[in-house]
């Protein structure tokens, strides 16, 4: 059985759901829906990563150019990996109202 990296979201999140949707992510991945959690969840390789670095490695996990850019930096810049976490945050917290324009 291989071991395919999981991605768990908020399920009662529309915001969550659709940028889900959006990504439209091509690679082999198990989603598992949850309620009431803070911040995305990605599994992958033993490893467990939430906030923007989840996002950062879904993305960069399903080819996208920019994320495979920003990954190498998160870590070698000071301060961008607070800087990505921050806008992360900002975004987590208005989803309600960014899901308005998705």
């Amino acid at each position: 059985m291989k071991n395919y990296p999981i991605i768990i979201y908020d399920s009662n999140c529309y915001f969550c759901i659709r940028i889900l949707e959006i990504l439209d992510i091509k690679s082999p991945v198990i989603f598992i829906g949850v309620t009431n959690i803070t911040s995305i969840k990605y599994i992958v390789n033993k490893q467990r990563l939430s906030g923007a670095w989840a996002v950062i490695n879904i993305l960069a996990y399903n080819n996208n150019y920019l994320a495979k850019k920003i990954k190498p930096l998160y870590n070698k810049i000071p301060y961008f990996n607070l800087l990505c976490e921050y806008i992360y945050t900002f975004i987590a917290n208005h989803r309600g109202f960014l899901s308005k324009f998705l």
